[in-house]
């Protein structure tokens, strides 16, 4: 994994494709995939979320990153001040970020700097086998076997090596701990697993790791299983929404992303 030769995941988008990120986008709301995908419709602000999401995922790259190159952990103080670059680094781009109501950018840093000391804290140094490892893969219609003109697009936070063989595991930010529900019906482990078994990597398992945001900030490690029934289940949606796509299906599901979308200028207009 990780090949000097291997296509980077900007080049495998330049070709006809779909990811989990735009089928998730469709499912939640019709019309902000139609903006964000295929208007190109400028944004009104970045949410802070996104922003926050963002720099602490480069923070853990950097971490792995030199776990994998140097066989022992990043310091805390390092990992910290990948995280800050990254965020000064957003500040500076032109589309604004919306704060809500807690307006002070300095109070994200803080919660970013305090949630990564407790990552670093049981981190560790596991066999990193590659760190943010594009995959293209075919798509193929689990009912009538046809493999599909767009190929299935993304890419891995980190793979590492166990003793049960190798775990994909996927970063995320929340503001609270994730419920039974939301690892059993999350669309992503499926289509992570199904990626996983079209490059032959038959007995990879996947695991999230989230950072959770609460008042005293914690690390959720949690195995997520997913059948062959999932996997066929996941196909049929992605299936479903290429559908809707290609028949111009872009209603307004009017609810609770509404309230930070990027979009909702437009749908306001």
């Amino acid at each position: 994994m990780n090949g000097n030769t291997a296509p980077d995941l900007a080049t495998l988008r330049q070709g006809l494709h779909v990811s989990y990120s735009q089928i998730r986008c469709f499912t939640l709301c019709p019309a902000k995939f139609e903006h964000q995908y295929l208007l190109g419709t400028e944004p009104s602000h970045r949410p802070v979320a996104l922003v926050f999401g963002g720099s602490t995922h480069h923070a853990l790259a950097a971490y792995y990153n030199h776990v994998q190159a140097n066989g022992e952990a990043m310091s805390m103080e390092a990992i910290q001040d990948a995280f800050r670059g990254r965020w000064e680094a957003e500040m500076d781009l032109p589309v604004p970020i919306e704060f809500g109501e807690k307006k002070d950018a300095g109070a994200f840093v803080d919660q970013g700097v305090d949630l990564l000391r407790v990552f670093h804290a049981q981190a560790g140094t596991p066999d990193v086998l590659a760190v943010e490892q594009p995959f293209s893969v075919d798509l193929v219609d689990p009912v009538s076997g046809e493999v599909l003109d767009l190929r299935l697009v993304g890419a891995f936070d980190l793979v590492v090596r166990e003793s049960s063989g190798p775990v994909i595991v996927e970063h995320k930010t929340a503001a609270r701990k994730y419920t039974r529900e939301q690892l059993a019906y999350d669309l992503q482990p499926s289509i992570y697993r199904y990626a996983a078994r079209e490059m032959e990597i038959d007995d990879a398992r996947v695991r999230y790791q989230i950072l959770v945001k609460t008042k005293t900030p914690g690390v959720m490690l949690c195995d997520v299983e997913r059948t062959d029934a999932d996997i066929r289940e996941a196909l049929e949606t992605v299936c479903s929404v290429l559908d809707g796509i290609e028949a111009g299906v872009a209603f307004r599901n009017r609810g609770w992303a509404c309230s930070d979308c990027q979009f909702a200028y437009r749908c306001r207009a």
